[in-house]
């Protein structure tokens, strides 16, 4: 990705950043920040372009496969609240962001 492209992801994902870095910390739990991800996500405005929308669109994919509850985890694609935890710290660090 390039510098413009981490640039225009940073913005892009700017009303997200208190969240993912909250839940990138532990500050807030995996239930939590999936509700409040989907709320915000709705929020966003504007298309990025394609190298962008394909991180978005996968990291989306990744709150999606969220399953809090670990005796409802059906396959190998359910996450772990760890798990999404690391992919949350590597969106952000693909956006140049600080986690701590």
């Amino acid at each position: 990705m390039t510098e413009a492209e981490r640039s225009e992801l940073a913005g892009y994902i700017a009303p997200l950043r208190h969240l993912l870095v909250a839940f990138a910390q532990g500050a807030i739990t995996g239930v939590l920040f999936e509700s409040e991800f989907f709320r915000i996500y709705q929020t966003l405005e504007g298309i990025p372009s394609p190298a962008v929308f394909e991180v978005i669109e996968r990291y989306f994919g990744d709150v999606d496969d969220y399953v809090s509850d670990p005796n409802l985890r059906e396959g190998p694609g359910d996450l772990t609240t760890d798990e999404l935890r690391a992919r949350t710290v590597a969106l952000l660090e693909i956006a140049a962001t600080q986690v701590t």
